[in-house]
């Protein structure tokens, strides 16, 4: 036992190896008559002295198998770590040569290495290698297996494989060819620019970099005349994934070898600006900002007008969002964007509508609202003069939510909303998942059912990862599993159950910002379980760490802050609501998330109201009253008992309307109760019970605040429980 280990690490795969050898070279022999297995330990350990590390261990193994078994060995081990059974049996008739033994079937020597446990047959008619040392020491057997061997066998491979075969096997065929390939050949450089895409979808960057460079390397000399596209192709992908890698020198290396082309026109450089732009606007906000400014240059350089001034820019966007919005109503309403509307044509107006996408969301992750509005009103514009496009549908639904942000046409931005995604089916399939987020987090929510609004971003999500928007696809996730579930009062034991899943998939992706905001989030669900902390910081969430710059990211940790302070002190959050104002809506206008925050804050300013007979707060709360009233007159479907809760807190300030108050309380209770927002019953049930001890009923405010714990302690809030059951002792007690 010793020896084995001492010879192989105690690695399972090299003791059965190991073993192996003993027993071949009659150093571990069975004793039939003693039915017992005997060896010479002082033999074994001089004749193994020998194997000095596992690849020499398994070397040793292989060269006293047949020269047939060794080319096999040798030549599998080309084709990498996985490799199909069409891709060793093209190989091994095309590079066997004359010096072998009398050929043996290849299925027999397959069936006799697989005993040999070097490799595993896997279900889908492939072979695994066992173990990577064992391919390594099947390439060093012998100096045959060079650099140009491996290129020959590479080259085989791609004249033979039909072309769904070589998308299983690019990767190891592409680097087959490079390893031994000096030939400046395009057809070559093009391969390794596929292998690079594939890469990239696959968030393997640094192998998508490598490809990039070993395909620029293998252009020809006059490569601007023979292979511009090709050449721009490569030069676009470079620049991107250095600048995702932070090899911000390498990537500047690409960007100017176009740039500096006199020859090249401003749409031939437009695909590498893009892809400059859009890592830019993904980096931080100086990093965003740099990106505007590109844009902007760009869209000068393609000729066209996008005229605005600082100072006079809101009043600008909003005349020309209300004459975007008209024009855009009166079109939708006669139904002119059906399946006959043209088409945009034209390759510079596509790549603007690009520039102007961009330009908005760059402005929606820096708060500049008014920017990001006048951006999206010049795409409309160009879809309505110019024809369907790619974005169209994106382009409309963006104008539904600025129609509510702005102008308060709730009317616009269903419209908006339904037209999109009808116009969406007729185009492109790559956008549908974006748009139907941005349709299902910004406008429907307004008009439409939330869990019917979370399925659809499900469905967005499916359909973002299935085109590789990663960005999009993380969001997606992020509100449907989270904070939409959230807003139905979820359960927060069964959301934080998604976290590790969550978190996972978002890092993988590279997907920081999101991942940031759900630690954050998860952070203040643990929080309000707890009822320990009340500010968003603990094991999951560090601010100094995990901290974004965005809007977004701002706005959502300011809503966090404020649900914590309204589950943990009424008054506090008051003070808070005073002071801050509709400050979430200014980060993040239009998210669905604004109802319940506003609904909170107008919860908690009528409760100091009342217990301070404050007008102060009474008039910051009917400010908040009015205009979920206004909700309710635009037929939201999800804000009925936060009008009915409000309605008897502002009836509760004035005796003369207790009779009034004592009836809304109990339509709230029942409006939250058939809506399974366990949050909202608890909180109906406290607010209903503080009511009630005022009006001198204790039996009834005891009763009512036991119901309050009960649907606090079933959505998981500790805290609240803890504080709940407390002051009910207070009040028996009395």
């Amino acid at each position: 036992a010793e020896i084995c280990y001492l010879r192989t690490l105690g690695n399972p795969f090299f003791v059965l190896q190991f073993m192996s050898i003993l027993q071949s070279d009659g150093l571990l022999l069975y004793d039939l008559s003693s039915m017992r297995w005997t060896w010479d330990i002082n033999r074994i350990e001089r004749e193994t002295k020998y194997i000095s590390n596992l690849v020499d261990f398994l070397k040793v193994r292989m060269k006293r198998m047949s020269r047939n078994v060794q080319f096999l060995l040798q030549t599998a081990a080309c084709l990498g770590t996985t490799f199909s059974r069409s891709a060793i049996d093209i190989t091994w008739k095309e590079q066997r040569h004359d010096a072998l033994e009398e050929m043996t079937d290849l299925s027999d020597l397959l069936d006799f290495v697989e005993d040999e446990r070097f490799l595993i047959k896997r279900g889908n008619n492939s072979y695994q290698w066992v173990h990577d040392t064992a391919q390594e020491a099947a390439m060093s057997l012998s100096d045959e297996i060079d650099a140009s061997f491996k290129s020959r066998i590479g080259r085989t491979l791609l004249s033979a494989l039909n072309e769904e075969e070589l998308e299983d096997e690019l990767f190891e065929v592409v680097d087959l060819i490079n390893r031994g390939n000096s030939a400046t050949r395009p057809e070559l450089a093009a391969l390794n620019l596929r292998a690079a895409e594939k890469a990239q979808s696959l968030s393997a960057y640094e192998s998508a970099a490598t490809y990039v460079k070993y395909g620029a390397a293998l252009l020809p000399r006059n490569h601007w005349t023979s292979d511009r596209q090709l050449t721009l192709d490569l030069y676009r992908l470079g620049a991107k994934m250095e600048l995702v890698l932070g090899h911000n020198r390498a990537a500047a290396g690409y960007c100017n070898a176009v740039f500096q082309r006199q020859d090249c026109s401003a749409m031939e450089k437009l695909p590498v600006r893009m892809a400059v732009i859009a890592e830019l606007s993904s980096g931080d906000v100086s990093s965003k900002n740099k990106a505007l400014e590109m844009c902007l240059k760009t869209l000068k350089e393609l000729g066209y007008t996008f005229i605005w001034n600082k100072t006079l820019l809101p009043v600008q966007a909003l005349f020309f969002l209300i004459k975007t919005v008209k024009k855009t109503k009166e079109r939708l309403k006669h139904r002119h964007f059906d399946s006959s509307q043209g088409e945009m044509k034209d390759p510079k107006c596509l790549a603007i509508t690009q520039i102007l996408a961009r330009i908005a969301y760059i402005c929606y992750h820096t708060d500049s609202i008014f920017l990001n509005a006048l951006s999206m009103c010049h795409l409309v514009n160009l879809t309505l003069k110019h024809g369907k496009h790619d974005l169209a549908a994106y382009g409309i639904v963006s104008l539904g939510c600025f129609a509510w942000v702005v102008l308060k046409d709730f009317e616009t931005v269903t419209l908006c909303a339904e037209s999109a995604s009808e116009m969406q089916e007729t185009l492109d399939p790559l956008n549908w998942g974006k748009t139907t987020m941005i349709a299902n987090v910004f406008c429907l929510p307004w008009t439409r059912p939330l869990g019917d609004c979370a399925s659809s971003i499900q469905n967005a999500y499916r359909s973002c990862l299935r085109f590789s928007q990663k960005m999009h696809a993380m969001w997606c996730l992020l509100w449907s599993d989270v904070l939409i579930p959230y807003m139905l009062g979820t359960p927060l034991s069964k959301l934080l159950k998604n976290y590790p899943r969550l978190i996972l998939e978002m890092e993988e992706h590279h997907e920081f910002e999101t991942a940031a905001i759900l630690k954050m989030t998860c952070q203040a669900f643990v929080n309000i379980i707890s009822g320990k902390v009340t500010s968003v910081k603990g094991a999951l969430f560090n601010i100094e760490a995990d901290a974004g710059q965005s809007a977004t990211f701002r706005g959502t940790f300011h809503f966090l802050e404020g649900e914590l302070l309204f589950h943990s002190n009424l008054e506090d959050a008051a003070h808070r609501a005073s002071k801050h104002g509709n400050k979430f809506q200014r980060l993040c206008p239009a998210a669905c998330l604004g109802m319940l925050e506003e609904f909170h804050r107008g919860v908690a300013l009528y409760a100091v109201a009342r217990k301070r007979k404050s007008r102060k707060y009474k008039s910051r709360a009917s400010k908040i009253h009015r205009k979920v009233k206004q909700w309710i007159v635009d037929l939201n479907p999800n804000v009925e008992h936060y009008d009915l809760l409000l309605d008897a807190e502002h009836a509760s300030l004035r005796s003369k309307t207790h009779q009034a108050a004592d009836d809304y309380y109990q339509m709230s209770i029942a409006s939250a109760t058939k809506s399974g927002h366990l949050a909202h019953c608890g909180l109906c049930h406290e607010r209903y019970a503080d009511f009630l001890l005022i009006r001198c009923d204790k039996e009834g405010a005891v009763q009512h605040l036991s119901e309050a714990i009960r649907y606090y302690k079933e959505w998981g809030a500790g805290g609240k429980v803890y504080q709940l059951m407390k002051q009910q002792l207070r009040w028996e007690q009395c």
